[in-house]
């Protein structure tokens, strides 16, 4: 936001020297100061009206600063506010040059600081017409060693011939703690004596040094640029000052010390601690970063919730007015704050605590925990596991410090508050698995409520994780579709989409209809398929020329068009001379030798065989004929299974449940299918089922750990919250261009990461071009791309807008001439042009004014910013709208109307009358992807039986007679197995670093997996077999045999789905499948064997519940012959059932602690435990048990496992 002139004097109290002060308010001591002081120019903040980015604020207020009144006023700015002040002109009173002095001084209290922290600047704030590096001077805060705020000044010199200019930049040495109130800051200066720099914090001289360009006695660049509050450099967000100012005054004079020294003064207030809710325990946020300490008093809570004990699971999620995740900040202390009642005794109080922590009981601080530890290398030791206070607790996490007190109770009520610090600079914001737990001398602990919790023990933590997880997941929706916004802008742009982009007004039209008005059109329009030309001659031109000189017409040149093979292409020769293969130019250019202009230019070029067919074609006239059609049959109706189990898995990623198949089965409703449609589609499962889809086509590839070439944030969450909450699809692809929110955290930000790039703007709008588009760029990264239109030009234009400046090109960005000299001597021209220069400029400018060359204004909500624009102008077309359509109507029916789905070039849809109606449904159901899924399901062609498509079947005869056959998604395969096994995923934590000691994107902590999107790459750095992760690589062994990528450092729609040797292998015989055919205590599929009643009914069960179909009499008799021996004697009795076996607990082996030596030996017995796997069920008798285990295998070995039927 920017407050400009025009209205700054009904927003800002201003003195002048020779004005009048404005005030709103009657003055505080502390004003009465400084205007003694007779600054030059002198902002109080007394009258202001809030706006985007700057609000108003309580400022210092008494009896904590007694120089201040009960009220005053401040402003708050947040994400790059600012106050934009014009300078008045040359030689004004903000211009400073050399001998000049300043002085400059502010109260500020800081939320935030993320590097610098803009109070009052003149210059490089990047306006249009002024140089960029303008800086005149600048008084900030800066980080220090320590994590805190100190006094900063920075100005820009005049460059000479001998001296070019430069950056010189003071910085105090100590500052104070971020978030921790009021603080007073001052820095005087003159220009030419780099001696005569003083800074003041809070009334005191700081001692600093001149950390960047050294002293100079040059004096600093001056100009008539504007004079900013609170920012700098176009908002970013780096410089920007996040929190509260007050009192800015400066001077054009030094101003003495012993001035200051009278300016701050501070009371520290007495403790306060909240008081309970009845029956309630209340947990609260409250910003702080200094890891190290706690303030007295907490500042005003920034969140709330409720649970039913003191643990701490994760934090709620935070959330931007778009509904997209952004970061709580550096760190936070969580407050928990209940009332117990206790009989009379004595009791002990256990907490465990990762970081700072204090507990206080009836008002007494009673355990107070250390600071959490930061950093640290590799060689730390492998502790063994820890030793707990009774016997069967669940030890402390590692890193978690575990502390005792004793408590006496003389009965009745007690006030418990228990604060944790999360996070800080350089740290991830996580709790470990802190918590607060109590129990009488002897004892178990329980987590402490209102009500006593669950014990702590495994199960009752794990009990516990799952309820308090599932509640703040239903929390974080709520919050999402609160926070947002933008909801009337989104509502008004459908509006108006509708009015501008639908093509047909008429909605009476149906998938079923056009496909049926399709296949008869074609029927009658078909050529013959035995002709000459058909059978031998077009073959050859579709594999070898149509991609170029199709509807591309590279060179002219049209091999589709009888005009223009007669006319030939820019050689201007006849390409074919009918009657003459000798003087036809197609003749000569296939047959020129491959280091001459041979076409096609790549490959072995046309056989002998292949050039004697087109030889004898031309003989015969070379005349064009209509092409023919293999149309079948139309596909009847699947049964009603085989549709369940389709509708099922095309939606949520996994087979029905028994239940739902066996409800199906009887229900004889005419409309089930529908209503199965829309429960399916009211799942917020499908969310699941699409993030892997979307993981591929936008790139999204964070690592574990130290990020490679092109790693990203893990923008997944923002994938799965966007799809969960069915945000219309222009508005997803918006959210992501505009990469908002949190980075490391599943903001869309994370996706405008990417790491060792040196163009990463240039990478996104790659990744932004396939998806959205279908317009492929990936070789205009270096040069323009030989087989389509886009340019290198065209890439970079894009990634400008996306950067919202102009960007140059780099070395990296081009081929070496090296690659050119064999064209120089006489060889053959390359087809690879450069047309970009190295260190050119290039500006931001929409490249495809053939896909959107008239963008609605009010489309646009900022229009100076080009990354926005950006957004409008791709989600604003016909093309965006026929993308997303074709993308799903390929994921459900098995092929795409235009393929490939990411690159359209040279394409035309096998029926355009169809695609067309689909994108104006698109558009016509405010791009809401579940009701065009919705659409498609209720379709007859969706619901008939699967057909395989031909192999080499083009893509202009895919008529969609039916579902064309496909192999389930790798996820699917394994999200599938897992569903119909009854087992739950309890693999551990998917990280390396689980002490939380490594800074945010440095290393990641993806939490524990329960869908296989969630699954990332498990390399490490040398793959090193003492950072192995057993139990995950048994699951990504599976992933990666049926096509998943575990790293995407390039886009991709289409993944590898031919079948291999490795799939019946690693499900047949590998670990995971292992364990899903092992029948344990906690299996579901054990608890059927249990309660079946007759081996019959057990069969059906396990088919319909794995392969959602009876089973035929062959496969019934082969089962009933496997199960029936020693079926009615299968239970153990209760006599003889053991007690469960106890897993063996390893010690913790993490990234901090990997090389120690005995790391190595504990990863290989986790291997060797992971293969094992679970003991098998107790409740079994172990022979019949194996007959059951050996059932199981053959079904999950079925090929219906991995099909979609």
């Amino acid at each position: 936001m920017q407050v400009r002139p025009s209205f700054y004097l009904s927003i800002l109290c201003l003195q002048v020297a020779a004005g009048p002060f404005c005030w709103a308010a009657e003055k505080s001591d502390y004003a009465q100061k400084v205007a003694a002081s007779k600054p030059d120019r002198h902002w109080s903040f007394d009258s202001f009206a809030p706006a985007d980015k700057v609000e108003s604020a309580n400022g210092p207020l008494s009896p904590e600063y007694p120089y201040f009144g009960k009220t005053n006023p401040a402003v708050k700015m947040k994400n790059g506010g600012r106050i934009v002040i014009a300078d008045p002109g040359k030689d004004s009173v903000f211009d400073f040059d050399e001998g000049n002095e300043i002085t400059v001084e502010a109260m500020v209290n800081l939320d935030e600081l993320r590097d610098q922290a803009a109070i009052l600047t003149k210059g490089r704030t990047s306006n249009p017409g002024v140089a960029a590096d303008n800086q005149n001077w600048a008084f900030r805060l800066k980080k220090t060693r320590g994590g805190q705020a100190g006094v900063n000044f920075l100005f820009r010199s005049k460059g000479t011939k001998d001296h070019p200019a430069d950056w010189h930049r003071w910085t105090s040495n100590q500052g104070f703690t971020v978030g921790d109130g009021w603080h007073h800051v001052a820095i005087s200066y003159r220009f030419g004596d780099p001696e005569s720099i003083r800074g003041y914090l809070d009334g005191k001289r700081v001692k600093g040094k001149w950390d960047m360009g050294g002293a100079t006695k040059r004096p600093p660049v001056v100009d008539d640029d504007e004079v900013w509050i609170g920012s700098s450099m176009a908002g970013n967000l780096n410089n920007s000052l996040f929190g509260a100012v007050d009192e800015i005054a400066l001077y054009r004079r030094i101003v003495p010390a012993e001035v200051f020294a009278k300016r701050y003064k501070r009371i520290e207030p007495e403790l306060i601690l909240p008081e309970p809710e009845p029956g309630v325990l209340a947990l609260t946020l409250h910003p702080w970063t200094n890891r190290s300490k706690f303030p007295l008093n907490l500042k005003p809570a920034i969140d709330r919730w409720e649970q039913s004990g003191i643990g701490f699971v994760r934090l709620p999620k935070k959330y931007d007015d778009w509904g997209v995740r952004e970061d709580w900040g550096e760190g936070v202390v969580a407050r928990a704050v209940t009332e117990i009642e206790l009989e009379p005794g004595n009791y002990e109080f256990l907490g465990r605590s990762r970081g700072l922590a204090r507990l206080f009981v009836d008002g007494k601080n009673i355990l107070s925990f250390p600071a959490a530890k930061k950093g640290g290398g590799a060689h730390n030791q492998v502790l063994p596991v820890p030793s707990v206070p009774r016997k069967g607790m669940r030890p402390h996490a590692l890193d978690d410090v575990e502390k005792i007190v004793s408590f006496s109770s003389k009965g009745g009520k007690h006030v418990v508050v228990f604060d944790v610090m999360v996070g800080g600079p350089g740290l991830r914001l996580e709790f470990g698995e802190g918590c607060l737990a109590i129990a009488k001398k002897g004892e178990a602990f329980r987590l402490v409520g209102p009500k006593p919790g669950p014990e702590l023990t495994d199960q009752g933590w794990k009990s516990f994780v799952a309820e308090t997880s599932a509640m703040l997941k239903e929390r974080d929706r709520g919050a999402r579709l609160a926070a947002d916004r933008q909801g009337e802008y989104w509502r008004k742009r459908h509006k108006l989409a509708v009015e501008k982009l639908v093509q047909d007004a008429n909605e009476n039209k149906t998938i079923d209809g056009l496909i049926h008005s399709r296949i008869e059109r074609a029927r009658k329009e078909a050529g013959d398929p035995h002709s000459f030309f058909n059978r031998e001659v077009r073959p050859i031109l579709a594999e070898n020329c149509y991609r170029c000189h199709g509807e591309k017409e590279k060179g002219d040149l049209n091999l589709q068009d009888s005009k223009n093979l007669l006319s030939g292409g820019e050689s201007g020769l006849p390409t074919v001379k009918p009657g003459k293969p000798d003087k036809s130019h197609l003749i000569t250019v296939v047959s020129r030798k491959a280091d001459d202009e041979r076409m096609p230019p790549k490959g072995d070029g046309l056989n002998d065989r292949q050039i004697a067919t087109l030889k004898k074609w031309i003989e015969q006239g070379g005349q064009l004929e209509k092409e023919p059609k293999a149309i079948a049959a139309r596909a009847p109706l699947a049964d009603d299974l085989t549709f369940l189990r389709r509708a099922w898995i095309d939606v949520i990623g996994i087979a029905p449940p028994l239940e739902v198949v066996r409800s199906f089965q009887v229900d004889t409703s005419s409309n089930k299918r529908s209503k199965m449609i829309d429960r399916l589609l009211a799942d917020e499962r499908w969310a699941d089922n699409w993030v892997g889809y979307w993981q591929d086509a936008l790139a999204e590839n964070p690592n574990l750990l130290k990020p490679n070439l092109n790693n990203t944030g893990p923008f997944r969450y923002w994938i799965w919250e966007a799809l969960r909450d069915n945000k219309p699809m222009d508005r997803f692809a918006t959210e992501l261009v505009m990469m908002r929110g949190s980075t490391w955290d599943g903001g869309s930000a994370g996706f405008g990461e990417a790491s060792q790039n040196d163009v990463p703007m240039a990478a996104k709008a790659h990744v932004i071009g396939t998806a959205f588009l279908g317009v492929e760029m990936k070789c205009a990264r270096c040069h323009d791309a030989p087989y389509h239109h886009s340019t290198q030009r065209n890439l970079f234009e894009m990634a400008a807008m996306l950067e919202r400046k102009p960007i140059k090109v780099p070395k990296t960005s081009s081929v070496p001439s090296t690659f050119f000299e064999h064209a120089k001597k006489g060889g053959r021209e390359s087809l690879i042009q450069v047309t970009l220069k190295i260190g050119s400029t290039v500006k931001p400018d929409w490249p495809f004014d053939e896909l959107e060359g008239n963008l609605p204004a009010q489309v646009v909500q900022d229009p100076k910013d080009t990354r926005e624009q950006l957004a409008a102008r791709i989600t604003f077309s016909r093309r965006f709208a026929e993308v997303i359509a074709n993308r799903l109507w390929k994921r459900l029916m098995g092929a795409g109307l235009v393929e490939k789905v990411d690159d359209w070039e040279g394409k035309r849809p096998s029926d355009p009358a169809l695609l067309a109606y689909l994108a104006d449904e698109l558009i016509r159901s405010g791009y809401d992807l579940k009701a065009l899924a919705r659409l498609i399901m209720k379709s007859q062609a969706y619901q008939r039986e699967a057909i395989d498509a031909p192999e080499n079947l083009a893509e202009s005869d895919r008529f969609f007679e039916g579902p064309y056959r496909r192999r389930m998604t790798a996820e699917q395969v394994v999200d599938n197995a897992w569903s119909v096994s009854g087992k739950e995923m309890n693999l551990g934590l998917l990280t390396m670093d689980m002490e939380g000691r490594l800074r945010p994107g440095f290393f990641m902590n993806f939490g524990s997996p329960k869908r296989a999107w969630e699954f990332t790459t498990l390399a490490n750095e040398r793959d090193r077999p003492s950072l192995a992760m057993p139990r995950m690589q048994a699951v990504v062994d599976v992933l990666l045999a049926f096509g998943w990528r575990n790293s995407r450092p390039e886009p991709t729609s289409h993944r590898i789905e031919e079948p291999n040797p490795l799939q019946p292998g690693v499900l047949a015989n590998g670990v995971m499948g292992g364990w899903l055919t092992r029948l344990t205590d906690d299996s579901e599929i054990t608890r059927m064997c249990l309660e079946a009643k007759s081996v019959s009914q057990l069969t059906e069960d396990l088919y319909l519940r794995y392969l959602t179909r009876l089973p035929t009499a062959k496969e019934k008799a082969a089962f009933q012959q496997l199960l029936a021996n020693g079926f009615d004697s299968r239970i153990t009795p209760a006599q003889e059932i053991g007690p469960a076996t106890v897993k063996k607990r390893y010690p913790e082996v993490s990234w901090l602690n990997h090389l120690d030596n005995e790391a190595n030996s504990i990863k290989q017995e986790q291997e060797e435990d992971a293969r094992r796997g679970d003991p098998p069920t107790r409740y079994l008798r172990n022979a019949w048990r194996e007959s059951a285990e050996d059932a199981l295998w053959a079904l999950l070995n079925s090929p219906e496992m991995v099909l979609v039927p």
